[in-house]
């Protein structure tokens, strides 16, 4: 399906994303928008950017720093979420995303590998092996900033409010 420069919709079929979640050094296919009230309960969502491949790094990185929230569609969440797991070191090293919204990443990130976990077929060594290069990918990538100082503080409230679902 192809992206039409503007919806008129509920929010339903729009996700609403970090812009500093994006890398302006690794571009990603997906359309950014934004979201305008409209009439009766309905929002108008504008596309802002086609495809981060279209506009130069310098650029980019003014109108992330500038947008509060942007959104994506439905349509993309599947490549958002394999951009955010390429991307989840620079994530988690950005220094102007706050400390909650790096670790609802590294949640979000941890808990799709845990689902993967449970999914993987344990009887097929080559889902086994994918498994763990997963495992070691995350903490490779997640080792500097769990091991931050600074980063407690949402790991502590992850903690404190949900036990069961942290052990």
């Amino acid at each position: 399906m192809e992206t039409a420069p503007e919806y008129i919709d509920d929010g339903n079929s729009f996700i609403a994303i970090d812009p500093m979640s994006i890398n302006p050094d690794a571009l990603a296919r997906f359309s950014l928008f934004e979201r305008q009230p409209a009439k009766n309960n309905m929002f108008r969502f504008r596309c802002l950017l086609k495809d981060t491949r279209d506009m130069d790094r310098n650029r980019l990185m003014d109108l992330l720093e500038n947008w509060e929230v942007i959104y994506i569609h439905q349509q993309d969440a599947p490549v958002y979420k394999s951009y955010i797991r390429d991307n989840i070191e620079f994530i988690l090293n950005h220094g102007a995303i706050s400390t909650r919204q790096k670790t609802e990443a590294l949640v979000a990130m941890s808990s799709e590998v845990i689902r993967d976990a449970f999914d993987a077929n344990l009887s097929v060594a080559g889902d086994v092996e994918h498994l763990v290069k997963n495992v070691e990918r995350l903490v490779t990538k997640a080792l500097d900033f769990i091991s931050d100082i600074g980063s407690l503080e949402g790991l502590a409230a992850l903690i404190g409010h949900d036990y069961d679902t942290h052990t």
